[in-house]
């Protein structure tokens, strides 16, 4: 949800109600929602319980003084302009992190950049694994810990490296040290791409289609990226994204009628 101030928010129907319908007034009647897929990434962004910002949006007031008059005369705002480059920063990383779709050539997982940031070490390692997939590297973990995430290269001779850990600005983790360049050769079998790998690049497939076959699914990793991946690994990843699904129906009715009771209990005398 995007709040007053244009901040972003997490609801979770559960407890996040009451919050929420504190919103609506005759002054405050528009909340803007955004849906995230469960395949996608993580978005590191508040939960709307922990929601403390003023309905009242404050306005910056202009003045004679241009951009161009305030360098020039010493006009300046710089807590203003301290502001506004956080939101920008904020905005950007939420963006970023949005942008990272699971496409059926892994377009967005091609690459590696030193300003990428993750929730936390379960999706960087993620990341990677997808990342491996999509390029054929075979990739050693020389560490992996909640605060820390290290590899590199199969190949000896090969440069790669990369050492992920938590990022000092902000909640999340980040690069510390990222050698993305590599000389080593892709190959046919990579150990990294393991059952959860297959199921997080099949997952909103088969969430579409649960009856693709799992020879289907060896052929489509084969075509798309030239990897060898077992019957055994398609067949548990599989199984994983349908028993997630299975749960995710039980677990929307129960938040659904959750939502229902919340509403009578602020509402009386609603019709449910």
């Amino acid at each position: 949800m995007n709040g007053p101030s244009g901040r972003y928010y997490e609801i979770e129907i559960d407890e996040s109600v009451r919050t929420l319908l504190s919103f609506v007034s005759d002054q405050f009647n528009i909340i803007d929602f955004f849906v995230v897929d469960e395949c996608e990434l993580s978005i590191n962004v508040h939960n709307i319980v922990q929601h403390i910002e003023s309905n009242i949006i404050e306005l910056d007031v202009a003045t004679d003084c241009s951009l161009d008059d305030s360098e020039e005369h010493g006009c300046q705002s710089s807590d203003s302009s301290d502001n506004s480059d956080s939101e920008s920063d904020s905005l950007e990383l939420l963006h970023t992190q949005k942008e990272r779709k699971i496409s059926d050539k892994l377009t967005e997982y091609k690459e590696l950049h030193k300003s990428m940031t993750f929730k936390d070490i379960l999706e960087a390692r993620k990341f990677i694994n997808l990342y491996s997939l999509a390029n054929g590297y075979v990739l050693k973990q020389l560490k992996s810990c909640p605060q820390n995430l290290r590899y590199r290269c199969l190949d000896e001779d090969c440069p790669f490296v990369c050492h992920i850990s938590k990022d000092s600005k902000g909640p999340g983790v980040k690069f510390k040290t990222l050698k993305e360049e590599h000389k080593c050769n892709t190959v046919y079998d990579n150990h990294r791409v393991n059952a959860k790998t297959i199921a997080a690049y099949f997952k909103r497939r088969l969430q579409d289609n649960p009856k693709i076959k799992i020879k289907e699914m060896m052929a489509s990793v084969k075509a798309a990226f030239n990897i060898n991946v077992s019957h055994s690994k398609c067949k548990r990843s599989k199984r994983m994204i349908l028993k997630k699904m299975e749960g995710s129906f039980a677990d929307e009715y129960n938040k659904l009628e959750a939502y229902v009771n919340e509403l009578r209990s602020s509402n009386p005398g609603t019709d449910g």
